[in-house]
């Protein structure tokens, strides 16, 4: 079983998370070409920030990014992803539908591997897009830790730990066409992006 919830909640603000993210810009130029400007995008976390910002950069002015306080209700500055996760389900994205309506992009980046339940997360993203919308997955590559054996990766906060198999098994589960996907390679943890 995972680790309770509110044993994970950072207990120091001085605790953050560091993505690579050298690789954005390109795919900021993929949903360029799929997305048009008057779209409406969805960040899911604060991991989405910057990703979202290079879209504003570029004229997509209409962008969200769910924030931890006004829209997951979390009063404490502490919790993070963990606690995220366990707000966002079925009945969460209705009422987030019912607000705002429905999207043309919803961004996920390191988020999906907090889930306890990463299948049901994915349906709750479909029930979120529009018919003609795409979802933007991005998790690290956990190749290299199963290969070296690297134990020093496994995180208490890390539910799963994805491949490129293991993730598109994810997504056939979930109905999910892939139109593209990515692999960007770093030093320690490489990164996988796929836009369904």
């Amino acid at each position: 079983n995972p680790i309770p919830i509110k044993r994970v909640v950072p207990k120091h603000k001085w605790i953050s998370y560091r993505e690579q993210e050298s690789h954005l810009n390109k795919i900021v130029n993929i949903i360029k070409s799929i997305l048009k400007k008057d779209k409406k995008i969805l960040g899911i976390s604060s991991k989405d920030s910057t990703f979202l910002e290079r879209l504003k950069s570029k004229g997509y002015n209409k962008t969200k990014e769910l924030n931890k306080k006004k829209d997951y209700l979390l009063q404490s500055d502490l919790a993070s992803l963990e606690s995220i996760q366990k707000i966002f389900n079925f009945k969460f994205t209705e009422n987030l539908i019912k607000k705002n309506g429905n999207y043309d992009l919803l961004v996920c980046r390191h988020f999906l591997e907090h889930s306890r339940n990463p299948l049901q997360l994915m349906n709750n993203f479909k029930n979120i897009i529009n018919e003609t919308g795409y979802i933007l997955i991005e998790v690290p590559d956990n190749v290299k830790i199963f290969e070296k054996s690297n134990y020093f990766f496994i995180w208490e906060e890390h539910i799963s730990y994805f491949t490129n198999n293991t993730l598109e098994n994810l997504l056939k589960l979930s109905n999910l066409k892939i139109f593209y996907k990515f692999k960007f390679k770093y030093s320690h943890e490489d990164s996988l992006v796929y836009i369904l």
